[in-house]
């Protein structure tokens, strides 16, 4: 069974893509397979953030959703791949830029 846990916010800067990958870490190092599906197609920084942290103990891989449309099938892929925990970082907007 796969969990899976949207972190959303119609506001910026909120915080959510830190509370996203404080979450999957903490989920990685209970031996959980984590990884976080980054839906901001404009501003990449939890793909950033994956970069700076290749040696990091506790592994989260880290997905730039394909698009809006997508995410569905996107989310479907990493639960056939064996992740325990999907967590999906939200964009701050209602509607599909």
């Amino acid at each position: 069974m796969t969990m899976i846990v949207a972190v959303s916010n119609l506001k910026g800067g909120v915080g959510k893509s830190t509370v996203a990958r404080n979450v999957a870490v903490y989920f990685s190092s209970k031996g959980e397979k984590v990884c976080i599906v980054d839906t901001d197609i404009v501003q990449r920084t939890t793909c950033e953030w994956k970069e700076r942290r290749e040696d990091a103990e506790h592994r989260v891989d880290v997905f730039p959703m394909s698009t809006m449309e997508g995410l569905p099938k996107d989310i479907k892929t990493h639960q056939d791949n064996g992740y325990s925990v999907i967590i999906i970082d939200g964009v701050p907007q209602l509607e599909q830029v």
